[in-house]
């Protein structure tokens, strides 16, 4: 009897680590660069690299180009093109494959003492063209992808801006909830690093537990 209570005990000890290992586990580093124009505009370039198989090879990396404009203190609005190499497996091995995407946001803003909030709502249209790879032919797609992203973010006098937030991934259907929290740091006026860690549930395949490294530069 005593001998089931304690593997019974060591399987419930062991059963959150046996559940983490169902997961991937990936990094993301994040590159960007922004220039305004007057107090109103925003041009910026910004380029991302992900992993997956826990960090053992790229998911895909992009790179981004496009503005934003601000209409008054608690709204703005973001578009651009997407420029996607994606990592795609086959049959017969992984092979690169390039998605076009267009993107257009609003994001609302409300101050709160020392905490500001905000609500995104995030629409792009994608397009991966038809490709053949080891011989096998691969149908193009078209897509849209709407997303809803809730972030709070703790504005103190010092260089840390600590911040939180969930976001819901639609395409056809429910694609994938993400919880992330992280910090940046001020360098300077110009140049700011972040860190970060999120977790994503996904609906179509293996949760993923991401660690990511930001370094922006404003010109």
């Amino acid at each position: 009897m005593r001998i089931r209570k304690k593997l019974l005990l060591i399987c419930l000890l062991f059963w959150p680590i046996l559940l983490f290992a169902q997961d991937d586990t990936a990094l993301w580093t994040v590159m960007s660069v922004k220039k305004p124009i007057g107090s109103k505009w925003i041009t910026q370039l910004r380029s991302e690299i992900h992993s997956r198989n826990n960090t053992s090879e790229i998911d895909y990396w992009y790179i981004l180009g496009g503005g934003g404009y601000k209409f008054n203190n608690w709204l703005r609005t973001d578009f651009g093109g997407i420029y996607i190499k994606y990592n795609s497996p086959g049959s017969h091995g992984n092979y690169q494959r390039p998605i076009y995407r267009t993107f257009l946001s609003f994001t609302a803003y409300k101050k709160l003492g020392s905490l500001r909030g905000s609500l995104r709502e995030y629409w792009s249209y994608c397009f991966m063209p038809e490709t053949t790879a080891y011989g096998e032919y691969k149908k193009g797609s078209a897509y849209h992808e709407v997303r809803t992203r809730l972030r709070l973010e703790y504005m103190s006098k010092s260089k840390l801006t600590p911040y939180a937030y969930i976001e819901e991934w639609q395409t056809e259907d429910w694609e994938r909830i993400r919880y992330c929290a992280g910090t940046d740091y001020k360098l300077d006026k110009h140049t700011t690093l972040g860190a970060f860690y999120m977790w994503q549930d996904k609906h179509f395949s293996v949760d993923t537990h991401v660690l990511g490294l930001e370094f922006s530069y404003t010109l």
